[in-house]
């Protein structure tokens, strides 16, 4: 959630040379405006102002990429760039990082039977949402340390 990503994004902000980056669609401009009145002014937010393009090159310019699955997740791996990924519902041993490599590191709420939840590509119907809700933001926080050298 956002509050999770801001207090990651704060923690890091707060290291020498860091400069944190917030990306996303046009329809996450109101998350990314959360997400920055945590951080302040060592974050920029490049939500809905990149086309594809753009977003690939800036990616391709990052130290270390932390983001959920998905398609960021892969371009930062097309670009070299070290990866944190976020995996909730859907399985990391299909959809994560490929191919696997200290360089990228994946994490997930720990003794969650319950995930993966999808079948035919449709996730179950569920209101607690433990895989994504027991991700530990400070060890998000210390792997992205780890991964940076700091």
């Amino acid at each position: 959630d956002s509050a999770n990503f801001a207090y990651v994004g704060l923690k890091l902000s707060q290291m020498d040379n860091i400069q944190v980056l917030l990306f996303g669609t046009g329809e996450e401009l109101e998350i990314c405006k959360e997400i920055l009145s945590v951080i302040g002014p060592r974050a920029v937010s490049l939500c809905g102002a990149t086309d594809l393009d753009l977003l690939v090159e800036l990616i391709g310019r990052c130290r270390l990429l932390i983001c959920n699955e998905g398609g960021p997740l892969h371009i930062a791996v097309s670009q070299d760039v070290k990866t944190i990924s976020l995996f909730g519902p859907v399985d990391d041993k299909v959809y994560g990082p490929y191919p696997p490599s200290e360089r990228h590191k994946v994490i997930k709420a720990q003794d969650v039977e319950c995930r993966p939840c999808y079948k035919n590509f449709k996730h179950r119907i569920c209101d607690v949402h433990v895989c994504l809700t027991g991700i530990n933001r400070d060890e998000v926080v210390e792997a992205a340390k780890e991964s940076l050298g700091l």
